[in-house]
């Protein structure tokens, strides 16, 4: 059975949305670096620098459920291009901010771009 969607169309509906990535984003990992004294190091290290569109979603309160939805401080969404490697627990670097990932859509069946909701860390 043929997909509803061609990669083709998927592909020119990617660059469509691409065109709004211009945000410089870093992402972090946390990451092991061997030593020369056996002693490893943990830490946050950038595993790459792409091109995003970060947004605010309008606010919701915080603290309970209004209207079947749980508000969440300081909430945002990244888009990044199709097959950016970033996942729930990264960090995201842009413009000074650095968020956490809560969530990722990289289990989308048509996917145009990788989406990511994100926590501002203060």
């Amino acid at each position: 059975m043929a997909g509803l969607v061609s990669d083709a169309e998927l592909d020119a509906l990617a660059e469509v949305v691409e065109t709004g990535m211009v945000t410089a984003v870093s992402i972090l990992r946390f990451v092991t670096i061997e030593r020369e004294d056996d002693d490893s190091l943990q830490q946050w290290g950038t595993i790459a620098v792409t091109r995003g569109w970060l947004w605010e979603p309008p606010e919701f309160p915080t603290g309970g459920d209004v209207g079947g939805i749980a508000g969440t401080a300081n909430a945002h969404l990244l888009r990044l291009p199709r097959g950016t490697d970033a996942h729930t627990g990264d960090r995201i670097g842009v413009e000074g901010d650095v968020y956490e990932v809560l969530d990722d859509n990289s289990s989308d069946t048509y996917q145009t771009y990788l989406r990511l909701s994100l926590r501002r860390l203060e």
